[in-house]
């Protein structure tokens, strides 16, 4: 049984962590798997949805005020490995 809760531990301690997201835009994250690929989710809420791509930036139309309201990304996450951008799971959040 300790070393089931061992085996917990250590792979509750190898989940990807954001160690710091900078003004200039450098996000850094560890406990990655060397030479594997890694996912940057993002999203405007906590809650999602989560987003892997920036098209939704691309072209935004401005309305007859001459003004765009955008929801801009305010969370990160790096998922521990990379999963559909629809699937939802706890992971790293900045």
């Amino acid at each position: 049984m300790l070393a089931l809760l061992a085996g917990i531990h250590r792979a509750a301690a190898q989940l990807p962590v954001i160690t710091s997201f900078s003004q200039n835009g450098l996000l850094v994250c560890s406990n990655l798997a060397p030479g594997l690929p890694a996912s940057l989710q993002w999203s405007s809420s906590l809650s999602g949805p989560w987003q892997t791509n920036w098209a939704g930036f691309g072209a935004v139309t401005a309305d007859s005020n001459g003004l765009i309201h955008v929801s801009v990304p305010m969370f990160y996450r790096v998922p521990a490995c990379p999963i559909p951008p629809t699937a939802s799971r706890p992971t790293a959040w900045r």
